[in-house]
């Protein structure tokens, strides 16, 4: 059972978390499993949930997915990472790292869908299903990339970002629009 520092039960409810409160529970664990040295702190990822840096003896969350996602997802996330500073990150995702997920009670995944995490600004939809993929950062390729339920017969993607769109169109707008004056000044 998880104590806050008077000793009495730490409860927790069913509602979003906040940093504060990321940081006190991180730290709490932390003490709670003897993890001498180890510091917790806040990333600015927008793909990965968290990270256990052993090298560094530091424990890191994502801000984006702290402030979005549920306490007891967040939670499951932060002992995910205690058992990797646990076994060493030399297990990966292996037998012995799962034990360690049994023993401390949180699910023992390596990949998780369910957690509410930024879109990226680079956005394609699928011209058949109309489902819509974003990306963080631009795509090396424009060509090769599909719908997975589509294929690349009925499925091709191309991303755009319409920040970039929108400020090239605004752009060139202007720059007719100063040249028109040029033209009529001279």
């Amino acid at each position: 059972m998880l104590c806050c520092s008077a000793g009495l039960p730490l409860v927790i409810y069913s509602c979003r978390m906040d940093i504060l409160e990321a940081n006190h529970l991180a730290h709490l664990l932390i003490g709670k499993h003897r993890l001498d040295g180890w510091t917790f702190r806040l990333n600015n990822g927008r793909r990965q949930l968290g990270l256990c840096r052993e090298d560094r003896k530091s424990i890191e969350l994502s801000r984006h997915y702290v402030l979005r996602n549920e306490r007891e997802h967040v939670m499951d996330t932060l002992l995910h990472e205690i058992a990797h500073a646990l076994v060493g990150t030399r297990h990966g995702h292996d037998s012995v790292w799962k034990e360690m997920c049994a023993t401390l009670g949180c699910t023992a995944r390596s990949c998780e869908t369910s957690a509410v995490m930024p879109d990226g600004k680079w956005k394609a939809q699928c011209p058949s299903c109309r489902k819509i993929y974003s990306q963080h950062r631009r795509p090396r390729y424009s060509r090769g990339l599909y719908c997975r339920h589509c294929g690349p017969e009925l499925g091709r993607l191309l991303f755009n970002n319409d920040e970039i769109s929108y400020q090239l169109r605004r752009d060139r707008a202007g720059n007719r629009e100063a040249a028109q004056l040029m033209l009529k000044l001279f």
